[in-house]
């Protein structure tokens, strides 16, 4: 699995455990506040409140990552306790999030493409994007509505909107991937700042994979780390 290790989108991230054994740390039995010896109306049991989603086991190194984007109301849930990680993510929802993330969303933008409708919940998203010139289309009159978006993709829309925001991902040690030569001439500048600081890795083997399509979990610790350096 991508970035299960330190160095890319798993780095610093980790898992969202702790000291925990067998549990990565994240059972937490009930706190009690006041003396437990003594049978008086000074103890009070207090329940933590259960984690949002049951299914973050398989990507440990983004669960901080989801937790606290969730958290800020940036993403959510299927409303059935599964935040599906492995999912690919779709275009329109990956701009989403980065723009909520950074608080770039102009309600005001407008835009006239095809596949856009303007009662679209993402349609604020994708004129904000275009307006300020941090996303294009597939071609001139579509967006590309439902299409999962691809590493190139997400590390180039990343990256502008880390530039725009002010995000400084100058100098570092950019990473000499395998497969350099399949990456786009319009991403290979935003695959290697964002490499350089650790943002957005490989996939193993030293490949960067970058036609392949992006999950829900890497979309969440590449906005998480960005988010780290704002």
């Amino acid at each position: 699995e991508e970035d299960g290790g330190s160095g890319n989108f798993g780095g610093s991230g980790g898992s969202g455990g702790g000291s925990g054994s067998g549990t990565g740390g994240n059972k937490v039995t009930n706190v009690y506040v006041g003396d437990k010896d003594k049978n008086d109306d000074t103890s009070q049991e207090i329940t933590p409140p259960s984690e949002p989603y049951n299914d973050l086991e398989t990507v440990s190194w983004a669960k901080d990552s989801i937790l606290s984007l969730s958290e800020k109301g940036i993403v959510s849930g299927d409303g059935d306790g599964k935040f599906r990680p492995n999912d690919n993510i779709k275009r329109e929802e990956f701009l989403k999030i980065a723009l909520e993330a950074f608080r770039l969303v102009d309600t005001d933008a407008t835009c006239d493409l095809d596949d856009v409708s303007d009662d679209a919940w993402y349609y604020s998203y994708i004129a904000s994007g275009m307006e300020k010139g941090l996303v294009e289309g597939i071609d001139e009159t579509h967006f590309g509505i439902g299409n999962a978006i691809t590493r190139q993709d997400m590390a180039t829309l990343a990256y502008r909107i880390a530039v725009y925001a002010g995000i400084d991902l100058s100098g570092g040690n950019s990473v000499a991937f395998s497969d350099e030569a399949e990456i786009g001439s319009y991403a290979k500048d935003a695959v290697a700042a964002m490499s350089a600081h650790g943002i957005i890795n490989g996939v193993g083997d030293g490949n960067f994979a970058p036609n392949s399509f992006a999950t829900r979990a890497q979309a969440c610790k590449i906005i998480s780390k960005l988010l780290s350096l704002a």
